[in-house]
């Protein structure tokens, strides 16, 4: 059987079925035909088409996070009542209304079945005809969800990268019920086990990781971030903030951004009284123009310096902060740049933290054009030594900024631009686990990093699984022919899915927020510390 990429099957009004309430019931398929066609054969063959829809959508092409996926598909539905269908699952007869019944009666936000597999034990069992259980969670193979619900509690969280979405509005989530007058088979975990592109396995540890982390913070704290991004702004770091705001907010987190340099944005700050205060810059007039407003500030204050400075750059912040956040560990050779000296002039306890990459719910499409692209600078200082030779010796397509607003346009286009280029080169100073932004941003889009090594590469991305490590120009230069032609789709979804699962600025902030609470732990792959990183 083959299916449509997007199929509605007796789309009923909802006007039609007031008196009886419908759901319209959501299957996500993602590349297993053999259980999709099983799964889709059985709701046709067991649900009154005439009253309910069904909605099928092949994710195999979009490669949409679920969770964003969800919401869009939610927010077009008709139906005072949605059900989410694993691909990998199989209705009986009689398994709808007892659910919707069972919503109704109950007033639950959340109504779901018995079965034969899944990570619930109180739901693995036979149907039978007792009565409806208030639960405090539920598993997701088979949900039904209060549309009104699912918009009061804000919908699912879409920096839940592939796994643990539903979990997770579940928390929010106030009346669950268990129906155990209705039945569905599960398989388990195959809706993506045939990917060629997915590991079941990673998908699991990064999503048990994720949803962990998101239990564990402090929703109560109150966030402040002074930057100097707009609402709309296109760069990485500003652009991350923004959309983990959105994120918070499902999670009724009250946070603020502010533009650093907006006298009415810094009364507002005043005004907002937060726990805890970021400061997101590398600019010293920036940050010691927002002195005032600090001390005015309750709570703890931090600086997240996202670039390369010696001490002398932030001598004059002692007093300032609570914390200071680097992206380096140390600089071999340039002893002002190391922790130490920082923790001298400012007195002032530093901890490491890298940059971010903004939210990406789905990659631009591959499409060939330019072989090798560099975004950045070639300027000869210490900073970018060996770059230019690097460009030269590649014959890079190079792209810089000469104004702040040619800089926006092209962070605008840099979805299309990684996925344009066959291959788009990434290298850092040598400082010892410095993340290039430009890095974050290329696995974020989805582009195919041709990274030049450095100290601790091998901690944060793997070589031929998320990227194209190379130590010199020959050994980049052999990597390109080896690639030649072949879009390495596999590695690119691999660096994807690393970045949305571990590295984006909504991530970095919680973690910056819970170190500030007391609690010692970097989400990433290293760990918390200076001068002794552990495995």
């Amino acid at each position: 059987m083959s299916v449509a990429p997007w199929t509605m099957v007796n789309a009923v009004p909802f006007a039609k079925s007031a008196l009886k309430p419908s759901a319209e019931i959501l299957v996500v398929g993602y590349g297993n035909s053999v259980l999709e066609k099983r799964c889709l054969e059985a709701v046709r063959k067991y649900t009154d088409l005439t009253r309910h829809q069904l909605t099928y959508v092949d994710n195999w092409e979009r490669d949409k996070v679920l969770g964003a996926l969800w919401n869009e598909l939610i927010a077009k539905s008709r139906h005072p009542y949605v059900v989410l269908l694993n691909s990998d699952t199989e209705v009986r007869e009689g398994w709808l209304e007892p659910l919707v019944e069972t919503a109704l009666a109950t007033g639950a936000d959340a109504v779901g079945p018995m079965t034969d597999k899944c990570g619930t034990a109180f739901q693995v069992g036979r149907k039978s005809e007792d009565e409806p259980r208030e639960v405090a969670t539920l598993s997701g193979f088979c949900l039904l969800l209060k549309r009104l619900a699912w918009e009061a509690h804000g919908g699912f969280r879409e920096d839940f990268p592939f796994y643990g979405q539903e979990s997770n509005l579940l928390e929010r989530l106030p009346r669950k019920f268990l129906c155990r007058n209705s039945f569905v088979h599960h398989e388990g975990g195959g809706s993506v086990k045939r990917s060629p592109y997915r590991s079941f396995a990673d998908e699991k540890r990064y999503g048990a990781e994720t949803f962990r982390h998101n239990r564990d913070f402090d929703w109560s704290l109150r966030l402040l971030v002074l930057g100097s991004g707009e609402n709309n702004s296109q760069f990485p770091l500003w652009k991350g903030v923004n959309q983990a705001f959105r994120e918070f907010r499902r999670e009724r987190m009250e946070c603020f951004h502010a533009k650093m340099d907006d006298p009415d944005d810094l009364e507002k700050a005043r005004e907002f009284r937060p726990d805890v205060t970021i400061v997101a810059n590398t600019s010293r007039q920036r940050v010691l123009g927002v002195k005032p407003t600090l001390r005015q500030l309750p709570g703890v204050k931090a600086l997240w310096h996202n670039d390369l400075r010696p001490a002398d750059h932030v001598r004059d912040y002692a007093g300032m902060f609570d914390a200071l956040f680097i992206c380096w560990t140390d600089f071999p050779g340039f002893p002002e740049y190391e922790t130490r000296a920082w923790e001298e002039v400012t007195k002032t306890p530093v901890h490491y933290m890298p940059q971010g990459c903004p939210i990406v719910t789905e990659l631009e499409p591959y499409r060939y054009g330019v072989k090798l692209l560099f975004i950045g600078a070639t300027d000869k200082s210490v900073y970018h030594e060996g770059r230019t030779e690097l460009v030269e010796a590649l014959d890079a397509r190079v792209l810089n900024y000469p104004s702040r607003r040619d800089r926006a346009k092209v962070e605008a286009a840099t979805p299309q631009l990684y996925r344009q280029a066959q291959f788009v080169l990434s290298t850092s100073p040598k400082a010892s686990y410095y993340t290039s932004i430009r890095l974050d941003n290329i696995l974020a889009y989805g582009g195919l990093a041709l990274l030049e090594d450095f100290p601790g590469r091998g901690r944060l991305v793997e070589h031929a699984k998320h990227v194209l490590a190379f130590g010199r120009a020959q050994e980049a230069g052999e990597l390109m022919a080896k690639y030649h032609g072949k879009p390495a789709e596999g590695i690119r979804k691999a660096g994807w899915r690393l970045s949305q699962a571990r590295h984006t600025v909504a991530s970095r902030l919680m973690n910056m927020v819970s170190i500030l609470g007391g609690k010692k732990e970097f989400w990433g792959f290293l760990t918390l510390g200076m001068c002794a990183i552990s495995a």
